[in-house]
C-alpha cells in the first residue's frame, strides 16, 4: 500500500462502503420518492354516525375558537417581524417570520376539522374547503 492510502485510510474509513449497500441506498431512495410522487386512489369521504356526529358538534366551536387564537398570535408574530424592517436586520426579520408558520399551520388544522365536522366530510379535499371561502379554482 503507497503512503498516499495509508495516510488517507487513517481518516477515512471506507470498508462500510460497497457496492450492495450503494444499491440497498439507492433503492431504498427510490422507492421514498415514488411514495411521495405517484398519487394514491381517491377514497371516499367518511361519513360520521349519529352519535359521532353529535361528539363532534361539541368540538367545532373549540376548534373554531383555537383557530382564530392561533391565527391571531400568527399576526402578532408577524407584526413583530415586521417591526425589525426598520432596524435593517433582514435575517432578524426571516427567522422571527419563520416563526409564525406553526401558528398559521395549526389554525388552518382547526379550521379544515370544524369545516370537514360541519359538513359531515371527513376526508375532503382543500379545495373543497377553499370553495367554502370563495375561491373556485
Amino acid at each position: 500500500m503507497s503512503r498516499t492510502k495509508r495516510f488517507i485510510s487513517k481518516f477515512v474509513k471506507t470498508k462500510w462502503l460497497n457496492i450492495s449497500q450503494i444499491k440497498n441506498g439507492a433503492l431504498s431512495i427510490k422507492d421514498v420518492g415514488a411514495k411521495l410522487l405517484i398519487p394514491k386512489a381517491k377514497k371516499a369521504p367518511i361519513k360520521l354516525k349519529p352519535i359521532d356526529l353529535k361528539i363532534a358538534q361539541e368540538k367545532v366551536s373549540l376548534y373554531k375558537v383555537l383557530s382564530l387564537i392561533f391565527l391571531i398570535l400568527g399576526i402578532g408574530v408577524v407584526s413583530y417581524a415586521i417591526s425589525y424592517i426598520d432596524e435593517i436586520s433582514f435575517i432578524t426579520f426571516l427567522s422571527i417570520l419563520c416563526l409564525s408558520l406553526p401558528f398559521y399551520s395549526l389554525a388552518f388544522r382547526y379550521s379544515f376539522w370544524s369545516f370537514q365536522i360541519q359538513h359531515n366530510k371527513l376526508g375532503c379535499n382543500i379545495k373543497t374547503w377553499l370553495k367554502s371561502f370563495g375561491f373556485n379554482r
